[in-house]
Order: structure tokens, then sequence, then C-alpha cells
């Protein structure tokens, strides 16, 4: 607070402020001290201006590609990585920060999805990556998964 807040608006204090004030300041403006809660991350996709984007631009574009016999391959991929933040923060109305991820180790897992096969079960893959692991997943990787299993 002494090397941001107060700077801001212009405050000196001389011998600084006790973590009591600090935590009274925080709750009279709306912050409460609490665990993380685990959940999901929307993306967005719901937002008026994808929704629009999607209907005026994307799907047009992808009827008009049909008639050229297209297959959509769609990626879906999730990477698990440990958080070594702290158990609780101070949180303003709800609004719970995405964690930063650990640093190090972790796990990739890459599933595809063919508009004229279905889910392919056999093409998923896992990987560790990290140093001295599997390495990182990379759109070569992609490339051979789908093709291994599209034949």
């Amino acid at each position: 607070m002494e090397l941001e807040l107060f700077p801001r608006i212009h405050l000196k204090v001389g011998r600084g402020v006790s973590l009591r004030t600090a935590r009274r300041w925080l709750r009279h403006e709306g912050f409460h001290y609490s665990s993380h809660k685990k959940g999901l991350y929307y993306d967005g996709h719901d937002r008026p201006d994808v929704v629009g984007y999607r209907q005026e631009v994307f799907l047009p574009t992808l009827k008009a590609c049909v008639e050229r016999r297209l297959v959509i391959v769609a990626h879906d991929e999730m990477t698990v990585q440990s958080n070594d933040t702290r158990e609780k923060e101070w949180v303003f109305e709800d609004e719970y920060r995405l964690r930063k991820k650990g640093v190090g180790r972790g796990i990739h897992r890459s599933d595809v999805i063919c508009s004229t096969c279905g889910h392919l079960v056999d093409a998923g893959e896992s990987l560790e990556y990290g140093k001295n692991y599997d390495g990182y997943w990379t759109g070569e990787r992609f490339c051979k998964q789908v093709s291994q299993h599209m034949k």
C-alpha cells in the first residue's frame, strides 16, 4: 500500500499503516479474505461479439467450404499443472482471479474429434511435459497424431 497505492493518491504516511487498518480498509471497500474457490474458466464463447462473428462470418464461410468436401478435425486439449500459490487471498465481490500455474512439470492430454468419424478414441495422446520429460506439445505432434489414425 505504501509503495503502490499511496503514491497514486498523493498520500504520504510517516510511520506506515498497521495491518489491522489495512484489513479494515479492504473490508470497507468490499474485499474479503477467502480461500481460493476452484471453478471453470469460460473463454467468452457466449459474448455477443463472439456469437455475432460465429453466425455472420464463420458459419457462412464454413457452409461455402462444404461444397469442396471439407472434413473438420477439432483438437480438444487439456493441460494440468500444480499450483504453488497461497491458499487464501483478498477477493473483491467473488471476482476470483485465475491462478498462475506452477513452473515445471505437467501433463498434457490431446484428443481429436472428426466431423465424419466422430471422437477418435484411439488417437488420444498424453505426455508429461517439462525439462527432461517428453518435451512439449507442438503442431507437428498434432499432425502426426491425426495422420496416424485417419488412415
